[in-house]
């Protein structure tokens, strides 16, 4: 079953940030993950309105998939840069 991921990113270093992004995009297409969308925040219509942050979601084939791309040694090599260039929060949830 498909999974879906939101990724929430307040950025600390907009150099570090595209520096994560760009390597991680390079992961992304190896894996085969899907770019549902990516924005930055605007405003709340309804609810708290959040600070400045960028938001993207991410369409994972399967959770095998899903798995593969978070446990590469690939992956956890960009770890350290991302928690450098941002304050990211991630949550998963299975297509219906």
């Amino acid at each position: 079953m498909p999974l879906l991921m939101i990724a929430k990113a307040v950025i600390l270093n907009p150099e570090k940030f595209a520096s994560y992004v760009e390597a991680a995009g390079v992961l992304i297409k190896e894996h085969g993950v899907e770019t549902v969308m990516r924005g930055r925040y605007d405003h709340a219509l309804k609810g708290a309105a959040q600070g400045e942050h960028i938001m993207a979601a991410f369409r994972y084939s399967s959770r095998e998939v899903f798995e593969a791309f978070f446990s590469s040694p690939h992956y956890a090599e960009l770890i350290a840069l991302r928690d450098e260039a941002c304050d990211m929060e991630f949550q998963v949830y299975e297509e219906l």
